[in-house]
């Protein structure tokens, strides 16, 4: 169903087309522009959390086996964690 002629505004001169293909041009601009900026800055601040919780959960489990020799520390080493 095409709703042309049914209060749609159009420009008739090639000025006006010339305007109203800038302004959708910018338009798309303006909103995909900063797209990646924004992607890159999440991307980089989320894989520092991962580091950080996992140097944490690291640091939780070593004072664990500290005292209990080098046995123990390649056993903890070699624990499968989700």
């Amino acid at each position: 169903m095409c709703a042309y002629r049914y209060g749609d505004m159009v420009p008739h001169t090639i000025a006006g087309k010339i305007v109203g293909g800038l302004c959708s041009l910018s338009g798309v601009l303006v909103i995909a522009l900063p797209v990646p900026v924004i992607v890159s800055n999440f991307s980089r601040i989320y894989h520092q959390s991962q580091r950080s919780d996992k140097r944490k959960a690291q640091q939780v489990n070593l004072p664990l086996f500290k005292n209990l020799g080098s046995w123990a520390w390649l056993a903890s080493s070699r624990v499968i964690r989700p």
